[in-house]
């Protein structure tokens, strides 16, 4: 999608559709910007009270313009309490209606709002249309007509100046790293394998010359002694691998943010075989890989002056007659012995073995890491907000205004050292599951003992990461949730010159 800015209505091009905002204030429909004579048809439906601008309404006109045939009026709610977030659904359900009219060049007055900056409204507006204006229909069959994957190619913003086009740019080139988690998740799990997943890491240092790729397989993994994740990857058709993406935006400063993404790209459940309705989702679950990479690729776009490893341990848990077995004990990278409990609690193992290579390779100053890990955290959040767990106030603090400023919401959840118990075991240093009650919070625990005393932040997407039906501007399947917070997250980071 291309954005172009032009001062005012009269000197707007031609275009396939125009999106004219308006508030509802004290019961009356008010324009939410200057409109001029020409546009006067608005007038009529409100007239006949047929439009009263409630958040997110839409209708329709047909005009007979030179610079377009159709005008969408859209309502934006109480013109007293708008927020960046009832922008971005808004603009979205405008998305939504120009994809059923096939609009490819859209225009739009942008709306004039007291109680939010110039730059906000824009990033609002933005971020709403380009959140809705995604596609994956990659695997369509062959005979039916494949889509456009991005309907509107263009959007004119009208009453925007360099400052506008400038935010709109920044929002195209987050939006860009969340459509390529998405598409990552939505992926085949044949296609989006370990190999896979390094290749993506491959292109996007090939991209960005901020950007350095490592890639280990079976052998560097297996000389490492990583033996939680070579225990996962055992009956795995296709070789597990680690892939490691240096950013250096900041060369000056010697602290760096790590992200550990898991990756695995299906989960079977291992010998503690999942059931029919649990497993079909599982090539989601490298949820956290897709995040780290989407991270990786906006902040680099975008040229964020900080400095990041994204780390993410990538493997198949399948199962097969070289399955790891429940009952056994595998030795970690970190030197810790562990007991397997039950087979489909891999996620954290793999996590694990990278926590503990990425702390010792790479002395991150603080440490996140993104799992789809737990189904107890979607039992406890439902699909709007991710679990978080911290051994850091301030690291909260931060990932907290992240989450309200993309609404990507976070919520702290306690890591209660009595349920630590749990994971003790008779014949290891610790199990790989314990009570069932709070197992997202045991969860946490587990991934805890190889983080130390760095500052550290574990963020359990799994109720987030995939959706069974669309919502605001995600789309069903993969939502790529977590990029958005990540980058606001460390461009606040930026901002204390990390």
């Amino acid at each position: 999608m291309d954005f172009s800015a032009t001062a005012n209505l009269k000197s707007r091009k031609p275009s396939d559709l125009l999106i004219l905002p308006f508030f509802i204030l004290k019961g009356k429909v008010k324009a939410a910007a200057d409109f001029n004579d020409s546009l006067a048809a608005f007038n009529i439906p409100i007239d006949a009270q047929d439009f009263k601008a409630g958040q997110g309404e839409l209708q329709l006109l047909y005009v007979n313009h030179k610079q377009e045939k159709r005008i969408l009026m859209l309502g934006l709610g109480d013109g007293t309490s708008l927020t960046i977030e009832k922008l971005r659904c808004a603009y979205a359900s405008a998305a939504k209606t120009c994809h059923s009219k096939k609009v490819k060049a859209l225009s739009l007055l942008l709306p004039e709002i007291s109680s939010l900056s110039p730059d906000d409204i824009v990033r609002g507006v933005t971020e709403g249309l380009l959140l809705a204006n995604y596609s994956f229909t990659k695997n369509k069959h062959a005979t039916i007509k494949e889509q456009p994957r991005n309907l509107i190619h263009s959007i004119a913003l009208i009453g925007g100046n360099k400052s506008a086009l400038s935010i709109a740019k920044k929002s195209k080139l987050v939006c860009q790293g969340v459509y390529a988690a998405r598409d990552l998740v939505n992926g085949n799990a044949d296609d989006i394998t370990p190999q896979h997943l390094g290749a993506h890491a491959k292109q996007l240092a090939a991209q960005y010359p901020s950007i350095k790729t490592k890639i280990l397989g079976l052998k560097e993994i297996r000389k490492e002694k990583m033996g939680l994740l070579l225990a996962v990857s055992r009956a795995s058709a296709v070789d597990p691998a680690v892939i490691i993406l240096e950013y250096r935006g900041n060369p000056a400063s010697k602290k760096v943010v790590a992200l550990v993404g898991k990756g695995i790209t299906f989960d079977t459940g291992g010998l503690n075989l999942k059931p029919t309705g649990s497993m079909e989702t599982m090539r989601s679950d490298m949820g956290g890989a897709a995040t780290v990479l989407g991270t990786l690729q906006a902040i680099a776009a975008l040229g964020l002056k900080v400095n990041v490893v994204g780390v993410i341990p990538s493997t198949e848990n399948s199962i097969g007659s070289n399955s790891f077995k429940p009952g056994d004990v595998y030795l970690s990278y970190a030197g810790k012995s562990v007991e397997i409990g039950n087979t489909d609690a891999e996620g954290r193992l793999i996590l694990a073995d990278a926590i503990a290579y990425t702390i010792k390779r790479y002395a991150p100053s603080q440490l996140i890491d993104i799992a789809t890990l737990t189904g107890a955290i979607h039992i406890a959040l439902g699909p709007e907000a991710l679990g978080l767990f911290s051994n850091n106030d301030a690291m909260v603090e931060a990932l907290d205004a992240a989450g309200n400023d993309t609404f990507e919401r976070v919520w702290r959840m306690p890591l209660i050292r009595e349920y630590r118990d749990s994971l003790k075991s008779d014949i290891a240093d610790i199990k790989n599951i314990g009570m069932r009650g709070g197992s997202a919070i045991v969860a946490a625990l587990f991934l805890e003992e190889f983080v130390g005393k760095l500052p550290w932040a574990h963020l359990d997407i799994a109720s987030t990461a995939y959706y069974d039906e669309a919502r605001r501007y995600h789309p069903k399947l993969g939502t790529g949730f977590g990029v958005r917070l990540l980058v606001s997250y460390l461009s606040r980071q930026e901002s204390k010159k990390l």
